[in-house]
């Protein structure tokens, strides 16, 4: 049985707002003791070597409290678990609780994030936003190593009535250019999700948060699937929730 880390509990309270369905966080994350960490390194290699899906794969290293700034290493073949069991053997491994595996399909997709501005007196009725679109990667990926050969948008708008505006736009290729063209779609689909993702926000408004993102991909068939967030100070909201016994 696991304590639970600020990390879980993090992850969690998407399913109890109901913006990730709880099969899917399960379906998705195998979570094993700092001690377990040659059979997390076994599991993934069993899903490179069985699936008969292309996996996305990563290993993540989780303390206690903290939520951001983790250890993260991206698997993509075989070699990589070597070298990832090699980086952590010169890890200080006391200073963690859990490792990690964060798996899922392979699949064209569109990833993006959008972020809620909370400081506006009047928030929840004026809701400013900012999306950000990208094809290929996760925005957060996207941060680490910047790749615009698949395209990149930035769109803003001043509240959930208006349509986003394109304010920046990055691309090489004609598959970029076409990010443009997904930019209703994409929107459409979020539509479904403003509601909770309002509610969200109106519950870490109340911690002292002034922004918060969310983590999302869009396939072809016009699902999303959100699957992380973020706020300007993850350890104050989730600090607050503890002293409430949330």
């Amino acid at each position: 049985m696991f304590m639970e880390t600020r990390k879980w509990k993090k992850r969690r309270l998407l399913v109890d707002f109901g913006i990730q369905s709880k099969k899917q966080l399960e379906s998705t994350m195998s979570r094993y003791s700092i001690f377990d960490k040659e059979k997390c390194l076994t599991y993934a290699e069993t899903q490179l070597n069985n699936s008969k899906d292309d996996i996305m794969n990563f290993i993540i290293l989780v303390s206690q409290k903290e939520t951001q700034g983790l250890p993260s290493f991206k698997i993509n073949n075989a070699n990589d678990l070597n070298v990832i069991a090699d980086k952590l053997a010169t890890f200080d491994l006391t200073r963690y609780t859990e490792i990690w595996n964060v798996h899922d399909k392979k699949q064209e997709a569109i990833w993006g994030r959008q972020s809620l501005y909370l400081d506006d007196p009047l928030f929840h009725r004026i809701v400013p936003s900012v999306l950000e679109l990208n094809n290929g990667v996760s925005c957060r990926e996207f941060e680490k190593y910047p790749d615009i050969s698949n395209g990149y948008l930035q769109l803003k708008r001043a509240n959930t009535n208006q349509r986003f505006k394109i304010v920046n736009s990055l691309f090489k290729t004609e598959k970029g250019r076409n990010l443009v063209l997904n930019v209703d779609e994409v929107n459409s689909a979020l539509i479904s999700y403003q509601k909770r993702l309002v509610d969200f926000a109106r519950f870490v408004k109340g911690a002292g948060i002034s922004n918060i993102s969310y983590d999302f991909n869009y396939t072809k068939e016009n699902k999303i699937s959100f699957f992380d967030w973020d706020t300007n100070n993850d350890s104050k909201l989730l600090g607050r929730l503890e002293s409430l016994g949330i």
